[in-house]
């Protein structure tokens, strides 16, 4: 060995990043799964067909975890974008390339398109319309409301929000 050689370690492959499912941004899948079972249940309930209780206990799963924040913490905008250039965290992409809010949109009218088509159809007061949409109006009650509540208080912590 001369003197001028150096011994070098083996480099060690950069840090890959974890690719999302179906190579789609995150919340994708999720959000594929919620509109397909949406989709199942309203259009049994359509038919005039039961649903079984499985497919209503899965419809408020779906709801619930697509309705749910994709971050843990409440972050300023400034924030985020200073940790999304540092690469502390992962720039947020919206599920399917859609703009945002665009799903949550899409799914609050399907119900409210569809209980339009029951009251058309003299079909909204039957059991199965009542309580598939009485489950879902009062869900999405409670997001307007606790999101009404966050507006009012401008995001502080209040007695009624813990």
């Amino acid at each position: 060995m001369s003197a001028n050689t150096v011994k070098s370690e083996p480099l060690s492959p950069p840090p890959t990043r974890a690719r999302p499912p179906l190579g789609l941004p995150s919340g994708s899948v999720r959000a594929l799964l919620t509109l397909l079972i949406v989709a199942v249940v309203l259009v049994q309930v359509a038919r005039g067909r039961e649903v079984e209780p499985l497919w209503t206990e899965t419809l408020m799963i779906a709801l619930a975890h697509y309705f749910t924040s994709r971050r843990f913490i409440r972050l300023a905008p400034e924030a985020i974008r200073r940790l999304e250039a540092e690469g502390a965290v992962e720039a947020e992409s919206h599920p399917l390339y859609l703009p945002r809010h665009t799903v949550r949109v899409a799914l609050t009218l399907a119900f409210v398109g569809f209980a339009v088509y029951l009251y058309r159809d003299d079909r909204l007061f039957q059991p199965a319309a009542v309580s598939l949409l009485g489950v879902v109006f009062a869900y999405l009650l409670g997001i307007l409301a606790r999101a009404l509540l966050n507006w009012w208080t401008k995001g502080r912590k209040t007695e009624t929000l813990q």
